[in-house]
Order: structure tokens, then sequence, then C-alpha cells
């Protein structure tokens, strides 16, 4: 419950409560039972056992830092509850009604609301409005915390179905390795890429002719006909945080789980979070003394503390996040390259044309009752969204509009330039006046639908 915090993901932490049942390997052990503040206030972990909700100073300060971010021109990310699960089903509807009343109300901070209960997301959010059809908050960064294969399977594809803008996985302690890219494989159940979907293209044409009734087999299979299928077959993750285990009975984690889950994300395109290595390392990273343990493989990791452990892994730092609202408002230090459609379904990388169509419909008003749809690429590497400075991003935004359209006379660098500055401009006129209306999630795309009023 701090403006400030050690915790390497996030900016701040805020408990609406305190108190939760153990429901996970990765609660073994668990920080927040055992933290000064659950014992200072006498609060018991456990099935029946009372939450214990904070005061209201304490649920005021994240309007103060709302305000703060809003004066300062950036965002906040807040990490939503260190010491309790806003999915747990044992909290007053009414609590969390409150907190989401709160999130909506702070829109300057991104809200990092990490659950070990991922299935009842959604299900507890409508409750607490009583709307099944409620749009999740844009600030709102799902996440789910999975330690196992096992858990990954049976979680992320419940983690992919609820609509929040950003959704990330939290995977510490991590206790076994994680395939992302082939959830449930071998069963029966579809396999999914949980960090690059396919597309309903690559689907149908991998039934396509299998059988002389494929395209009946299709429709049984996934319960819709395979004509006209277009995007990806489902969301996907935007970020994935990894470290070991910290604490006195921590378990060491395999060094090669974090690199195979490191290169997954970089093959994918997805960031990469390696949070710690936790009380054991890898004998290669850190040298020194301690205990040694060694896995079937020969694999060595040495037990010397989280502190002399650090956090870089094979000599590198990664500590990347996924795009914030601020890139939709364009920063000046942060500007991921724009795509812009008034098709939804067609949701198109093409520059031509569209500043032209902008300029007349903006001057003329015919904006109103429309919806546009406004979102980053998503094709390229990582580093592309989040490290790119903004003369570096409108230079490579002109190259993919010269090589995409093979327009040469059309697209020099200064008139492609030119055009994404102006883009740039009216999505600010929006963002400004609030117009957001929801997040696409497969893409991070944003719908805005324009009233007479924003035009005012």
């Amino acid at each position: 419950m701090a403006e400030q915090t050690a915790i390497e993901w996030c900016d701040a932490t805020f408990n609406p409560w305190m108190g939760c049942t153990r429901v996970s390997p990765a609660c073994d052990d668990c920080y927040a039972a055992r933290s000064t503040p659950a014992r200072t206030l006498g609060v018991t972990w456990g099935a029946g056992e009372q939450r214990r909700r904070t005061s209201d100073a304490n649920w005021k300060l994240p309007g103060q830092w709302n305000a703060k971010a809003a004066r300062e021109g950036r965002r906040v990310r807040v990490f939503c509850a260190s010491l309790a699960d806003v999915f747990d089903n044992e909290v007053p509807v009414q609590w969390r009604r409150d907190l989401f009343d709160l999130i909506e109300a702070t829109p300057h901070l991104d809200w990092l609301l990490l659950t070990k209960r991922i299935g009842n997301a959604r299900r507890l959010y409508a409750d607490a409005y009583l709307d099944s059809a409620r749009p999740w908050p844009a600030n709102v960064w799902l996440g789910a915390t999975v330690v196992n294969q096992e858990e990954a399977d049976r979680d992320i594809p419940k983690l992919l179905d609820v609509p929040a803008r950003v959704r990330f996985l939290s995977i510490e302690p991590m206790l076994g390795a994680i395939d992302l890219r082939h959830l449930n494989d071998g069963r029966e159940t579809n396999e999914i890429d949980a960090l690059k979907p396919f597309t309903w293209e690559q689907e149908v044409e991998a039934w396509r002719g299998t059988t002389p009734e494929w395209e009946d087999d299709f429709e049984d299979w996934f319960g819709q006909k395979p004509e006209g299928l277009t995007g990806p077959m489902h969301a996907r993750i935007d970020w994935v945080i990894c470290g070991g285990e910290s604490g006195p009975t921590a378990r060491p984690m395999h060094p090669d789980w974090a690199r195979q889950l490191r290169d997954q994300c970089a093959s994918a395109g997805v960031p990469f979070l390696f949070k710690q290595w936790g009380e054991w390392v890898s004998v290669s990273e850190v040298a020194g003394d301690g205990p040694h343990h060694e896995f079937d493989d020969l694999a060595r990791v040495r037990r010397i503390g989280k502190k002399a452990a650090g956090r870089t892994l094979d000599g590198v730092e990664h500590t990347e996040f996924p795009c914030a609202l601020e890139s939709l408002t364009m920063t000046t230090n942060k500007a991921p390259e724009l795509v812009y459609s008034t098709d939804e379904e067609n949701f198109s990388h093409d520059f031509c044309g569209m500043l032209d169509s902008l300029r007349t419909e903006f001057d003329d008003g015919d904006l109103v009752g429309k919806t546009y749809w406004v979102g980053e690429k998503v094709e390229h590497p990582a580093s592309y969204y989040f490290k790119g400075a903004a003369d570096d991003v409108v230079q490579r935004a002109c190259d993919d509009a010269y090589q995409e359209n093979e327009h040469a006379e059309d697209f020099t660098s200064d008139v492609t330039k030119e055009a994404l500055a102006e883009l740039q401009t009216f999505i600010n006129t929006w963002a400004d006046k609030h117009v957001g209306v929801t997040f696409w999630t497969a893409r991070n795309v944003r719908e805005m639908k324009v009233t007479p009023e924003d035009l005012a």
C-alpha cells in the first residue's frame, strides 16, 4: 500500500482488503500470510476466515496517485492486491464493486490485477454490477499466476477468455517447465498457442480436404462453419513475468525453465520480464559459496539468497513491458506504429488514403456516429514497441508503408512522416476527450465511437 515499491514490474501497490486462502502450489510459502501487516492486524489466512478491508485513508491514495500522474503526464502501474486476491469469492460483493469504481475513477493508473483464481474473474466482475455485459475498465491489466504446465493448461485459456485490454502471466515461483506455445498438447481439447495464436485462415487450411466431410467435421469441432472465418482464433498473452522462489523454504528453479520461457516470448514478440532468481541461482550466473542442488540432468544451482542471486539471465537483465494507454495518446518518447480502419473485420495495416479520408470526415463532421479502430501493429518483435524512440518508429512506419504498398512514387519518407504525425493528432484529440469505449483484445485495438459532443 505504497506509492513506491521494490517490486520490479510495478510502480505502486494497493490492497483494498487483506486475507486469502491458499489454493495453489505457489501459495505453499505465502509471503502475504506472514507479512508484517497481516501479523500486526491479526489477519488469518484460510477458508471461512474474515477478510479485513483496509482504511478509508488507504482507499484515497490511488486518487492522489492519479492526480499526480495526470499532472506529470505519465502512467503508473499499480499492483492490486499483494496481500489478497481480488477474485476471492469470500470477499463481500460490495467491496469488489467499490474497487472497480475506484479503478474507473483513476484513468491515469494501470491496475495490474493478479489472481490465482482466474476462473472466478469474469463471473465475480459481472456479479459486482449485476451486469454480465458490462465492459471491463480499459486500464485493467488482468494477470494469472501459473507455476507449472498443469496450471498453465488449466488457467491460461480462462485468462484468454476474459475481455481485458492487457492479459499477463506471473510465473513465480516457477516450479516446472512451461510451454506457452503448445498448451493442452496431446489432449483431445484444442491445442493453444498462448503467445502467437493461429489465425482462422490457417486453421481452415489445415482442415481443408482432410476428409470428404471436412467442413462438417470442422463445424462439429468448432461450432461454426469454416466459410468467412478470419483473424486470430483467440486472444493472446501480452506479457510474461518469470521468477524463482524466495523465502526460507524456497524451491529451486531449473535455469533452463527460465531460458525456455524467455526464448518462447522472444520468438513470438511478447515482452518478457525476468523478476528474480530467488534464493537459488544457476552456478553459471553468479559465483560464490553456498549449498548446491543438482537436477536430474545434472544442472546445478546454488543457494546464496535473493539479493545476491540478482535478476540477470545469462548475463542479461530482461525488463520489458506491454504497451500502456499512453501509447494511444502519443507521448513524445513512446510512439508505437499506429494502424487505422473504419472496419474492425478488415482491420488493416494500409496507410494508403487514410489521411485524406480522416481529414475530410473530421472537417465535415462526418465522424459522428461512426466507430473507428485504432491500435498498434503486433507482428514485430517486442523491442519494436518498448525501446524505439518516436523518430525511429516513424521511420519504420515509412519503411513498412513503402514495402507493403510497393508504390515508390507515393511513399517518400517526408510524406509518410507527415501523415503519421497528423494521424497522431487525430488520436490525441479523441483520447483527450475520453471517447474510448472499450478495447479489442486480439491486437490491443481501441474502439472509438464519436458523438456530436466529442466534436464540440
